[in-house]
C-alpha cells in the first residue's frame, strides 16, 4: 500500500524530486525489511527520486538515521500545531516537494492543519485516510474505513450473541478507496491524469 501511495502521487505530479515520508514520531526511522519507510525508499529510488524522513516530534539517532534518508528532519518535541508548522518550514527549505503522510493516529487529528500547511507551501500530498482529503488534503488511498467499521460492528454483533472470538473468521481488508480533490489540485496548479480520475472512487468538486 505505501509503494502504491508513491506511485499515485508521483502519477499525478511528475515533478516531486525529494519525497518526504511525514510521520508523528520517530517510528520507522530505520526502515528495515517489510517497514512502511522500506517501501517508500524503494518506490521513490524506483522513481529516481530522494527520500526524506520527516517528523513532527520525537528524538532519536540523527545519524543513524542519515544512513537510510536523504535527509532527516524533525519539527519539536511534540506533536501539536507549533511542531507542524515548524516541520513544513523545514521541508521548504531543504527542497522537500512531495508527501507521503503516515497513517499515525496522532496525525488524524490535525489532519485540517496538515492539509492547510501542505496547500500553503504547495506540497503535493498524499494520505492514508479520505477524512484528510475532506479536510483540504490533495488526494488519499487506503482501506475504506466504512465498510471497515461496518465489519467490526458485525463481528461484535457475534460475540455479543454469544460467538467465541476464536470462531469468527480472520477478515483481511481488501477493499480500498481513492480519493481525489479538484479544486486542490487546482489551488497547486495541478491536473490529475485521466488515468486516475477514471479509477477514483470519489472526486471532491
Amino acid at each position: 500500500m505505501w509503494a502504491k501511495r508513491v506511485q499515485l502521487l508521483l502519477e499525478a505530479t511528475r515533478k516531486v524530486t525529494k519525497l518526504g515520508f511525514l510521520n508523528a514520531n520517530p517510528t520507522h526511522v530505520t526502515p528495515g525489511p517489510g517497514t512502511h519507510g522500506a517501501y517508500i525508499r524503494e518506490a521513490a529510488q524506483r522513481g529516481g527520486i530522494a527520500a526524506a524522513f520527516v517528523v513532527i516530534a520525537g528524538k532519536f539517532d540523527r545519524a543513524a538515521s542519515e544512513r537510510y534518508w536523504a535527509t532527516v528532519i524533525v519539527g519539536g518535541e511534540k506533536v501539536d500545531a507549533t511542531a507542524c508548522e515548524k516541520t513544513f518550514d523545514a521541508m521548504e527549505k531543504e527542497g522537500v516537494n512531495g508527501l507521503i503522510v503516515s497513517d499515525a493516529g496522532d496525525l488524524v487529528p490535525l489532519r485540517q492543519l496538515i492539509a492547510d500547511l501542505a496547500t500553503k507551501f504547495r506540497v503535493p500530498a498524499i494520505y492514508p485516510y479520505r477524512e484528510f482529503v475532506e479536510a483540504g488534503g490533495l488526494m488519499a488511498y487506503g482501506v475504506d474505513t466504512t465498510d471497515l467499521l461496518r465489519r467490526v460492528a458485525t463481528m461484535t454483533g457475534q460475540v455479543l450473541g454469544g460467538a467465541k472470538p476464536s470462531d469468527i473468521p480472520f477478515f483481511r481488508q481488501t477493499k480500498y478507496e481513492l480519493v481525489l480533490n479538484q479544486k486542490v489540485a487546482t489551488l497547486l496548479g495541478l491536473e490529475f491524469p485521466t488515468t486516475l480520475l477514471t479509477t477514483a472512487d470519489e472526486v471532491i468538486e
